[in-house]
């Protein structure tokens, strides 16, 4: 039976690393915590809605550890190639559960 003592543990880690196939290489990424999150849509906000292309690049800014990227280096991946700049955007994304198939599986995982 999964416990709050074990469901703490498990959100102890605050980076990880995740593969980028198409690259064969890895990245280590931010773990961010919900707060984090809810303050970057937040911070993504435009009359109300969230500007998805201002939330990506927070994440991808944010969520990049190593290498590290500032805004001239996110500039030049984001307009570099795309599936270079996907790979790594959904490396982020998969290892904090923000995409269809990490959620997929943390439900396969917690389900009965």
């Amino acid at each position: 039976m999964l416990t709050k003592e074990k469901m703490q543990s498990l959100s102890a880690p605050k980076e990880r690393e995740m593969p980028v196939p198409l690259l064969g290489e890895s990245v280590r990424i931010k773990l961010f915590r919900k707060g984090d999150i809810d303050a970057m849509r937040a911070e993504a906000m435009i009359a109300g809605e969230v500007d998805n292309a201002k939330f990506e690049r927070l994440l991808f800014m944010r969520g990049l550890i190593e290498p590290a990227v500032d805004d001239a280096g996110y500039e030049e991946i984001a307009n570099g190639n795309a599936a270079v700049y996907y790979s790594i955007l959904n490396a982020i994304m998969e290892g904090n559960g923000l995409t269809a198939l990490a959620q997929r599986d943390a439900r396969r995982t917690f389900s009965a």
